[in-house]
């Protein structure tokens, strides 16, 4: 996760197991932004609590 809460996924995409989508397996050799679930924009997590310590377990 980077520091704007941006999931990043990189390594070898066997049977599409990134989750980027398509058919076909693109291997990531860099850190890349997950897609989200319509596969046009970037996939970003919300602070889990409310509570400080958790949140910073979160991360």
């Amino acid at each position: 996760m980077d520091n704007d809460g941006r999931l990043l996924i990189w390594g070898d995409d066997y049977q599409q197991n990134l989750g980027q989508g398509g058919t076909g397996t693109t291997n990531l050799a860099v850190p890349t932004p997950v897609k989200d679930t319509a596969g046009s924009g970037v996939l970003s997590l919300a602070p889990l609590s409310t509570w400080p310590n958790l949140t910073q377990r979160a991360r």
